[in-house]
């Protein structure tokens, strides 16, 4: 599908497990992606902002793949989580690397 149906800024709106407390989801018409969180952190306040850079394609019934970057699209890595497209929702699913249960953030267009 094309990119501009999902184009659009997507903000943190609830989160299970220990994901991002805060921040946004940018998708933009050319398939290009940024994520930019916060995590609370034991003393209350809020992380550093983390930014993962990459490219994003939408396929039919939502299913969204994610080619995420850390440090500004600096790593090497690239971080794949499950991600699903339901209108305005956009949901991240993946594993807690503590082996807890899968953390899963839904994120509403603004």
């Amino acid at each position: 599908l094309r990119p501009f149906i999902a184009q659009g800024t997507y903000g943190v709106e609830s989160v299970t497990g220990r994901g991002a407390a805060s921040g946004t989801i940018v998708l933009t018409a050319t398939g290009a992606v940024a994520r930019r969180v916060r995590y609370s952190q034991a003393t209350g306040t809020a992380s550093q902002e983390y930014v993962a850079l990459g490219t994003f394609r939408l396929h039919a019934g939502g299913a969204l793949e994610l080619r995420l970057q850390e440090d500004g699209g600096r790593s090497a890595y690239v971080w794949q989580p499950s991600a699903t497209l339901n209108g305005d929702v956009l949901q991240l699913q993946y594993p807690d690397p503590a082996d807890g249960p899968d953390i899963v953030e839904l994120y509403r267009r603004q």
